[in-house]
């Protein structure tokens, strides 16, 4: 537009981006505005990369699209499929060629930058029909211009993803903006804030030890590979103080590994031991949850990852064990029922959460549910363990034998789990997401794939709006598997699928015992 032209200001992550109004409503168009940003957020700088964009594309759907309906298996106008005569199907191709107008100016390639941009897309009903019929033409474009460019072109994989379910609409001026943010080639949604910090991988529980710093670094490499990666937001935690720590431990406990820290290290049971890192990477890893809460609330992300170190589900109020020294999850979960929410806890690492659920054992406000393998360490977790006093109903076991695979968790999913957080009805979740029930880990003997973790972790993203999600890391002793899960589980987080590894299929049915297993389920929470 000309410098005459009203201006769209509105907020991204907390930057204002200035937009030429002259097409929009007026000129049903697309305007390309360069130097887009025009700064006035102190907070920028704690943002990844949104000073980076240098140049956005307004569009904005004439009104003929707006009343498409599409479908989102084939992504194609419902009414092409259904036309029963030469004029609906010339009808559909010229709204098609429509759209195609619309988007132009952001296909071509030669217009954009060579690695930031921001598609801005304006429509008048607030219906995200229209806008995906939009970038899906656009993806199609940009994909088959790519390929066409061959090796060395200036702009490679610039690829565009639907609107997810996620995306959350600004209302302005009578239109309904959405903002999808190009980073690194690839456009975003949905975004994730990243906890970790580098003090995780100083504690050392032993040189033999399965938790060890090549863990973190193995979840960091799945990080890299996942394509992901520019669609996270980097925060490295605060300490988490004595009173939260105390919320859900004894002081004692608080005290007794302060005193050991303070020696340098020492056991603190026959699979815990500590060194002179270890009392500080655990208040780091408790804070990582609290910061998350916060940076959830402040409407930062959709959703956020704790990869900290040590784990923390087998601490209970009185004792560290299990590799676990306080109670991550828990700590952050009682900050929020100190204050009226409703936490879910679902737990699918192949050990039994048993500090989490002591901790929560008799409290109505915290849903505790754990898939784990048995027997197996440490020895709870039977499906019978359903709560005590005010909390009976509210902790559910189910329990795995050896050798199970991803149907027999998805049927407990379906038939059990998703039931009752329905009925629950969090209003936020955490996951603590152990790795270690992959079919490769050392210790433990359950035949679960990378795919089948990214697929239960997507199967509990829906029980909660966007923004009251955390996950945290817990066990997982093959790097590789760990690696392959994070991949899988951020995809998940992000909307997406990845299948590092295919999803294990063996029926439920096949001897397991997990069909067993969901009965006793189904008769003692009274779900019929």
């Amino acid at each position: 537009g000309g410098s005459d032209s009203p201006s769209l200001q509105r907020w991204i992550d907390g930057d204002a981006l200035e937009v030429s109004g002259s097409t929009g409503a007026a000129g049903n168009g697309v305007a390309v505005h360069r130097s887009a940003w025009a700064g006035g957020n102190p907070k920028s700088a704690d943002r990844c990369c949104t000073e980076c964009f240098f140049e956005a594309c307004f569009v904005e759907p004439p009104k003929i699209i707006e009343r498409l309906v599409v479908d989102s298996d084939r992504w194609m106008p419902v009414a092409a499929r259904a036309a029963t005569n030469r004029d609906a199907s010339i009808a559909e191709r010229n709204r098609s060629k429509v759209v195609f107008q619309q988007v132009k100016t952001f296909v071509n390639l030669k217009t954009l930058p060579k690695k930031r941009a921001l598609l801005v897309v304006s429509e008048r009903s607030g219906d995200d029909a229209p806008i995906a019929a939009a970038v899906h033409v656009a993806k199609r474009r940009i994909d088959r211009a790519g390929a066409d460019a061959g090796e060395g072109h200036e702009i490679t994989d610039r690829r565009v993803a639907s609107p997810g379910p996620n995306t959350k609409p600004i209302i302005a001026g009578g239109h309904h903006l959405h903002y999808y943010k190009l980073l690194g080639g690839r456009l975003w949604g949905v975004s994730v804030l990243w906890f970790s910090h580098d003090r995780y991988l100083e504690h050392e529980a032993g040189r033999s030890h399965p938790e060890r710093p090549d863990r973190l670094r193995a979840v960091q490499a799945g990080v890299a590979e996942s394509g992901y990666a520019e669609a996270l937001h980097y925060r490295s935690p605060n300490r988490a103080d004595r009173a939260a720590i105390e919320r859900v431990h004894d002081g004692s406990l608080f005290d007794l590994i302060e005193r050991i820290d303070a020696d340098g290290g020492g056991r603190i049971d026959p699979d815990t031991k500590t060194n002179q890192a270890s009392f500080d990477a655990a208040l780091l890893a408790a804070g990582a949850g609290l910061e998350a809460i916060a940076g959830l609330e402040a409407g930062d992300a959709d959703s956020a990852f704790c990869a900290v170190r040590p784990p923390g589900h087998h601490a209970t109020p009185t004792q560290s064990m299990g590799f676990c020294l306080f109670n991550s999850v828990a700590v952050a979960a009682r900050s929020l029922t100190d204050r009226g929410e409703r936490v879910a806890i679902v737990d699918i690492d192949a050990h039994h959460g048993n500090g989490t659920q002591d901790i929560f054992y008799d409290d109505p406000s915290v849903l505790f549910a754990s898939t784990h393998q048995m027997p197996c360490y440490p020895g709870s977790g039977a499906v019978t363990e359903i709560g005590r006093g005010d909390g009976v109903g509210t902790t559910i076991n189910l329990p795995m034998l050896p050798g199970t695979q991803g149907d027999s968790y998805r049927m407990a999913f379906d038939e059990v789990l998703l039931p009752k957080l329905a009925e629950f009805n969090p209003t936020w979740l955490f996951i603590s997401a152990g790795f270690d029930g992959h079919r490769n880990d050392p210790i433990t003997d359950l035949g679960l794939s990378s795919g089948d973790y990214g697929d239960l972790i997507a199967r509990l993203l829906p029980v909660v709006p966007a923004g009251r999600r955390v996950v945290y890391l817990e066990g997982g002793y093959d790097l590789d598997a760990l690696k392959h899960s994070t991949i899988a589980g951020l995809a998940a987080l992000m909307g997406e699928q990845a299948l590092p590894e295919p999803l294990t299929t063996e029926a439920a049915a096949s001897g397991d015992g997990a069909r067993e297993m969901v009965a006793a389920a189904k008769s003692l929470h009274g779900l019929g």
